[in-house]
C-alpha cells in the first residue's frame, strides 16, 4: 500500500496515496480545475471533461493492479495532485515500458508534491518490473523539465507543434525517458 505524507507550507502536509473508490468526484473536480489553470496539459476547457463515472472506471481498473497505479495527493480533503503509471500497450514487445503522467494544482506548485509523485511513480514502475518510464512534457514547462532531468529522465525526442493554444502559440512535446535497468 502506497501512503505517505509530504510536509508543505504553513505546517500542513499532503497525503500521497493510491486512489480508491470514493475519489472519483474529487478527481473529476481536480481534473477540470487543472485544465483551466495551465497551458501545459493536453486538454483545455473546450474539451469534454471526463465524468466522475468515467474516472471511477479508471480508478477501479488500476486500484489493485501490480502494473498500473493512480496516486492522489490530498490536502484538507482536497485532491491537489495526481499521477499515474500506465502500461504503454498490451503487446509483448512493449511490456517493458510504461507511461507516466503527473499534474498538481497551481496553488500547490513548488512545494515538492510533483517531485514526491514522480519519485513514487518511478519506484512503483521499478517494482512492477518495468525497464523504462516515458513521459511527454510541454516544451515551455521549464520547471517540469528541470524536475524530470533532476530525477534522471533524459530528453529522447520532440514532437513539433504538439499543442496549439487559444492565443495561436504552439508548444512542442519533449519526449523523456528514464531507464530503470
Amino acid at each position: 500500500m502506497i501512503s505517505f505524507n509530504v510536509p508543505i507550507k504553513d505546517g500542513k502536509s499532503v497525503v500521497i496515496r493510491r486512489a480508491k473508490k470514493g475519489d472519483e468526484y474529487g478527481y473529476a473536480d481536480f481534473s477540470a480545475r487543472c485544465y483551466c489553470e495551465t497551458r501545459f496539459l493536453s486538454r483545455c476547457t473546450l474539451d469534454d471533461m471526463p465524468s466522475a463515472e468515467d474516472l471511477l472506471g479508471f480508478i477501479e481498473e488500476v486500484e489493485h493492479s501490480d502494473k498500473e497505479v493512480l496516486l492522489v495527493a490530498v490536502c484538507d480533503n482536497l485532491i491537489v495532485g495526481c499521477g499515474d503509471i500506465t502500461a504503454c500497450l498490451n503487446k509483448e514487445k512493449m511490456k517493458h515500458k510504461c507511461d507516466l503522467n503527473v499534474s498538481v494544482l497551481k496553488d500547490y506548485w513548488h512545494m515538492g508534491i510533483g517531485k514526491a509523485l514522480v519519485s513514487s511513480l518511478v519506484e512503483f514502475a521499478g517494482k512492477a518490473g518495468y525497464e523504462q518510464v516515458n513521459l511527454n512534457v510541454a516544451s515551455d514547462n521549464l520547471r517540469a523539465i528541470g524536475l524530470y532531468e533532476h530525477l534522471g529522465f533524459c530528453a529522447t525526442g520532440r514532437e513539433v507543434h504538439a499543442m496549439k493554444h487559444a492565443d495561436g502559440d504552439y508548444s512542442d512535446f519533449i519526449f523523456m525517458t528514464k531507464l530503470l535497468t
